[in-house]
């Protein structure tokens, strides 16, 4: 067994240990005279609960009553208008928006904020690591602490940015049922939500028990529904589109002459002509994302004696989100072309495309302006009678890229809490979680399907059903002539597509088409226990005691990403790849916090103190057979002065490094080649230095050949 599961199984251990204890009927008796359990106050920022001291990290609460004001279903709604947040993934998020509604502090990435429920860490959305606050009730909140000065030292690694705790209303009597509808001006984007939440005391107060259960739909409002969202705008409020058109826009710069940066368009019967217009996306895509979402939650505790108190949640979540965008497009990927007896094409464009062919040369005749106006040395493939097109040709035919998620998630959360000597505050915990989503990407284009529909000729064979019509072809190469010959494709399903200034007929939509899909699992298993409280000792020159936190916790992810084929290999266009993960994280880690007051009650210093803390986590990250492992120490030390009640000081410096998620370890390595779009040999790289022109020589490239 290894140290971590040694050490995650004596955690077990020691919480059914404690459990057996508290319930001891002698130990009950024992202490019947005694009081209740203290109530201290427990800041995010901070395991040390105290009555006295404020958290030393800058914390911005929202109390229930504003979110209940605002009639807000999501807290991530209201949180993105708080100057501390940037906008996260939420409904009003088209692309990308995967279901989930995200917080991210300081604009440093949602993987650098931590969210946590009563201070334990909420079941992550999927394998990157975010949390979908959606899935937390929002009748449930009553209060969310946001701590923005960097916690990793109190709750890991993640909590670079800060940390987002949502507070649930544990304590809720009575019984509330609650419904609103909202819609826009114009009538439409309609919101529905109702809530039903009840709570009481159980065995004569000893415990408490609240359950809630809710549901919102999210109807969708399009871009094209608003003036102000029909046209794509940039920052100056000009307009923009995409250079991947429904007529076809090729980019070449072997264009000779070409006056327009080598984009070439087409007009209905196939003749190239000047680029003049972009596509405008704008119209089919969403301002707001139809959605539903159901949550159930179960908030209980019990006094088991009068110092040991079991505490518990119990959450489900499901949300379901669909999303549409532009028709997808070949988005100047390379697409093969036979230009001379291909039937979708006019004269002018078979000319053009002629000239392409011969121009895949070595070296180029450049004019007085630097002009590419022709070939003097023809390089592989030149006159072959084929050519690769980088092509732009948005696949209206195939209707909209239509995305559907379906997120599930459970999380289950149990502990005891209780107090030693009224000083010091112990608790032992554990919980487990898991969120399972299901992906499915209509409409999307296979970039294979594609290249294999671009080469047609006309069917000449009097026998054939289709004789005298398109059909696709497949290019057989003549080495004795260096030429292509086209004969009629292999491939029996093929579609002939005609992507330069036609319509696709139907068939050749559904040769194109591509529909994906991806299950995604994810699950998080925490054991925690530490210990908090004061210490017997005091500064002579304060009032409260130094005061400590220590503990230790496990915690256990595993995320898989199973795609399917086409989009595990890269094939669809549009959506693009999407890799299988299977991965899992171990992570020990061990934490100590202080806080020294120095001075208290003194004229110039009502407070000053000093607060520092330390985490060290023991990591092990499994990918397959490859185990790989590491550790990692986040530290803090900070200080408050309070020269009188009303003002104080606080400063801080905290040090930590963010552990990967699952995907960063999961994910396969991918090289790059930057922006490496022109051989640095070439003579289009022209100029170059005496010491690249050697070594572009070094490497075979014949002396004057380069730039």
């Amino acid at each position: 067994m290894s140290s971590r599961r040694s050490i995650a199984a004596g955690l077990a251990v020691c919480l059914g240990t404690v459990a057996a204890v508290a319930t001891s009927p002698a130990f009950a008796q024992a202490t019947g005279a005694a009081g209740p359990i203290r109530e201290e106050i427990l800041v995010t920022g901070s395991r040390i609960a105290r009555a006295d001291l404020e958290a030393v990290s800058p914390i911005v609460v929202v109390q229930s009553d504003t979110l209940e004001k605002l009639n807000i279903t999501n807290a991530e709604e209201f949180l993105r208008q708080l100057p501390q947040f940037a906008a996260g993934i939420g409904a009003n998020t088209n692309n990308g928006n995967d279901g989930s509604s995200t917080v991210d502090l300081r604009n440093l990435g949602e993987e650098r904020t931590l969210v946590l429920v009563n201070g334990k860490r909420f079941v992550p959305f999927d394998y990157q690591g975010y949390v979908d606050v959606a899935m937390i009730p929002a009748r449930l909140i009553e209060r969310v602490e946001i701590i923005t000065g960097g916690a990793s030292a109190v709750y890991g690694s993640e909590a670079i940015a800060g940390v987002v705790n949502f507070i649930l209303k544990n304590e809720f009597e009575g019984a509330a049922v609650d419904g609103s509808y909202n819609v826009t001006e114009e009538g439409d984007g309609d919101r529905y939500n109702l809530n039903a939440t009840i709570g009481g005391a159980i065995d004569g107060g000893k415990g408490h028990i609240v359950f809630n259960v809710g549901y919102v739909k999210q109807n969708q409002i399009t871009q094209a529904e608003r003036p102000y969202g029909v046209t794509a705008l940039d920052d100056l409020l000009d307009e923009v589109g995409s250079f991947t058109t429904p007529n076809g826009t090729v980019f070449d710069t072997s264009f000779p002459g070409d006056g327009e940066d080598g984009l070439v368009q087409f007009d209905a019967m196939g003749n190239a002509v000047p680029f003049a217009n972009t596509f405008n996306f704008n119209p089919f895509n969403l301002y707001l994302a139809p959605q539903q979402k159901w949550t159930a939650t179960t908030l209980a505790r019990y006094e088991l004696s009068d110092k040991v108190e079991l505490f518990g949640r119990l959450s489900f979540a499901k949300n379901k989100v669909d999303t549409v965008i532009a028709p997808t497009g070949t988005f100047f990927e390379s697409v093969p072309l036979n230009y001379a007896d291909n039937p979708f094409l006019g004269p002018t464009a078979r000319a053009r495309f002629q000239q392409v062919d011969n121009a895949e040369c070595t070296t180029k005749i450049l004019d007085a302006d630097d002009n590419w106006v022709g070939c003097s040395q023809p390089g592989p493939g030149a006159g072959d009678g084929l050519v690769d097109n980088l092509l732009g040709r948005r696949l209206v035919e195939i209707g909209t890229r239509d995305s559907f998620y379906e997120n599930t998630a459970y999380q289950v959360v149990g502990g005891l809490t209780g107090d030693i000597f009224d000083e010091q505050t112990w608790e032992v915990f554990g919980q487990w979680g898991r969120t399972n989503r299901t992906q499915a990407f209509a409409n999307d284009t296979s970039l294979s399907a594609a290249q294999a529909a671009s080469i047609a000729i006309t069917d000449n064979d009097p026998n054939s059903a289709t004789f005298g019509q398109p059909i696709c072809a497949d290019a057989v190469f003549d080495p004795n002539t260096n030429t292509n010959n086209f004969v009629p494709s292999s491939n029996a399903n093929c579609a002939p597509a005609n992507f330069y200034g036609g319509m696709l007929s139907d068939a050749a939509g559904d040769f194109l088409r591509l529909n994906l899909n991806e299950i995604n699992k994810t699950s998080q298993m925490v054991i925690g226990a530490n210990l908090t409280g004061d210490t017997p000792w005091t500064i002579p020159s304060a009032e409260s005691p130094l005061a400590y936190a220590v503990g230790i916790e496990y915690r256990e992810e595993k995320g898989t990403a199973l795609p399917d084929n086409a989009y595990a290999t890269g094939n669809a266009i549009g959506f693009g790849a999407s890799s299988p993960v299977d991965a899992q994280i171990e992570i020990v880690d061990y934490f100590l916090e202080g806080q020294i007051p120095l001075l208290q009650g003194m004229t110039g210093a009502q407070q000053l103190m000093l607060d520092f803390g330390i985490r060290y986590g023991d990591y092990s990250n499994k990918v397959g057979a490859v185990t790989n492992d590491f550790d990692n120490t986040s530290w803090k030390i900070g200080g408050e002065w309070a020269p009188i009640d009303s003002l104080r000081f606080r400063t801080s410096y905290q040090e930590a490094v963010r552990a990967p998620t699952i995907q960063e370890i999961g994910l396969p390595l991918t090289p790059s080649t930057g922006d490496l779009t022109t051989d640095p040999c070439s003579q289009e790289a022209a100029p170059q230095s005496a010491e690249l022109t050697a070594l572009c020589e070094a490497t075979g490239v014949p002396s004057g050949n380069t730039g």
